[in-house]
């Protein structure tokens, strides 16, 4: 049986067992996909908008080995794909990936009320809503599950045997049946599949553990542990499963604010940020963002706790602790450190890991690698020159000290960073709603605009609109045959002034005229420009 022929098998199997629909991508991301369902593929298209495409690109580009974990990507309206990869040894083959299902059923009022990034044609909303409402509905404690057959499959599809049927049956011996007859006694133990409702205890106490000793990395590995399957119901507040997911969140914020003070973080300032991420909880309706909320003010409380730990030090400790802290760049041994504290190497050593439970290397890696993650935040460099900016002389040893801190590389936690980062998150929000105003405005007066674009005057790039609703990218001025931006850029001025300006160009043999208006105040609200007909 060839490679095709099995993914073809794969797919049928899992429809036939879960009743949802699954498409394959190769690493090429060319598509095979189930055909139990008419609309299935291009309703995938419609909901996806290519988010989950965009991010099996990134997955296939960076994934190597062999890997038991699934994905669960949450799109809009809290649509989940689950995605598993297929692997052949040490190489990534490509990826299955289910069809969107939802946790509630939607209604279409609901839907048409927020048409979030959806084309604006009529035609294509009303195939989006379509689309929408012909999706499974799935509860929630059904999304692991099914995302573990889907694994489980992908791992057999290219082994070289099949399961094979085995008809049997009728060869029951009367005298064992009445034996086993319901209410009948006997030897055997019976057990039950039980259901803990809460997260894990031992979940709970390193997550506790963590933030009292403000440990970021231990906290960060706790809270990789919680996922769908034990943060989930909360039912006596709302059958509502987002808001169940919701509350369980919260629930969880609250106890963690309370070690964060147990840990000595001040009770005002706690309760006072512990307030502000339940508001912004309350106020976002994607769950994978609730997760991605909830993480980040996690990390928050522990590096507060952290501070105060430093505080509460004796003073020899807290010097030492101290002087690691602004010299991390440099060379700092033991002998060092005695120094700067007065006391003989071996007794400053042994009160370091007593107070705060880390060796002096310890504490030294711990505030480096710190700092290299707030650089890579913040800018573009290698790793040779990110590795001698924090104090190591062999980049080599930085990279292997990084990975045991974080998990991964210096480069992948760059990307990481990158992919993740909520300015590019509020940019694309941003994005989105100038899409919206560009298309509402080229809808007004139809057949009078060619084209509308987006312009980021700082990156030179322009994103054009057509009236069917596509959109290209391009740098801003290759519209105008140009090499750079010139200085009289109305987009530029726009942005600057905040208010409209006007200006007869010429490009590509026409001479354009164009009205370039502000969209907002900062840089990242770029303009919107109009391109008229001649």
């Amino acid at each position: 049986m060839g490679e095709e022929e099995k993914i073809e098998r794969l797919l049928g199997t899992f429809y036939r067992a879960t009743q949802i629909g699954a498409i394959f991508f190769d690493c090429k991301m060319n598509v095979t996909f189930c055909r139990f369902q008419e609309h299935m593929y291009a309703d995938f298209l419609r909901i996806s908008m290519g988010k989950v495409e965009t991010f099996l690109k990134d997955v296939f580009a960076k994934e190597s080995g062999a890997s038991k974990s699934f994905y669960t990507y949450y799109l809009n309206y809290n649509f989940v794909c689950n995605i598993s990869l297929f692997t052949e040894g040490n190489t990534c083959r490509g990826a299955a990936v289910t069809q969107p299902f939802s946790l509630n059923a939607c209604k279409s009022s609901d839907i048409e009320a927020k048409p979030e990034g959806v084309a604006q044609t009529s035609i294509e909303r009303s195939a989006y809503v379509s689309a929408l409402l012909r999706a499974p509905v799935v509860p929630h404690d059904r999304i692991i599950p099914i995302g573990e057959v889907l694994s489980l499959l992908s791992q057999s599809v290219l082994a070289p045997d099949r399961f094979h049927q085995v008809v049997c049956g009728g060869e029951t011996d009367p005298i064992l049946y009445q034996l086993l007859q319901p209410g009948k006694q006997f030897h055997q133990k019976q057990k039950t599949l039980s259901d803990d409702r809460h997260c894990g205890h031992a979940t709970y106490l390193k997550i506790k553990d963590a933030i009292s000793k403000g440990n970021t990395e231990a906290l960060l590995e706790a809270f990789g542990t919680i996922n769908d399957k034990n943060i989930q119901m909360d039912q006596h507040a709302s059958k509502d499963i987002v808001r169940s997911i919701k509350n369980r969140l919260i629930e969880g914020c609250a106890m963690c604010s309370f070690f964060a003070i147990e840990a000595g973080v001040s009770y005002d300032k706690t309760r006072g940020f512990s307030e502000q991420i339940i508001s912004e909880l309350e106020g976002t309706e994607n769950v994978s963002d609730m997760y991605a909320l909830v993480k980040s003010g996690l990390k928050t409380l522990t590096r507060y706790a952290a501070s105060t730990r430093i505080s509460g030090y004796s003073k020899h400790v807290r010097l030492a602790v101290e002087y690691i802290e602004q010299h991390y760049a440099e060379k700092i041994t033991l002998e060092r450190l005695a120094k700067e504290t007065n006391l003989s190497k071996f007794y400053l050593s042994g009160i370091i890991k007593k107070e705060t439970g880390s060796s002096v290397t310890d504490i030294i890696n711990r505030v480096r690698m710190e700092e290299s993650k707030k650089i890579l935040l913040k800018s573009t460099i290698s790793i040779a020159e990110l590795s001698s900016k924090v104090g190591y002389a062999y980049s080599n040893h930085f990279s292997k000290v990084f990975k045991q801190h974080t998990g991964m590389t210096p480069s992948e936690y760059a990307k990481a960073i990158a992919s993740s980062s909520g300015e590019d998150a509020r940019s694309k929000d941003i994005l989105r709603a100038l899409a919206d105003q560009l298309c509402q405005a080229m809808e007004s007066f139809p057949g009078v605009f060619d084209l509308g674009r987006i312009v980021d005057p700082d990156l030179n790039i322009a994103w054009g609109m057509q009236p069917s609703g596509k959109v290209d990218e391009d740098i801003c001025y290759h519209c105008w045959n140009r090499k750079q931006s010139c200085e009289t850029c109305v987009s530029r001025m726009a942005l600057d002034q905040g208010r409209a300006f006007v200006k007869l160009d010429q490009g590509a043999g026409k001479s354009i005229f164009r009205f370039c208006d502000a969209g907002g105040h900062r840089r990242e609200e770029i303009c919107a420009g109009t391109i008229k007909k001649r």
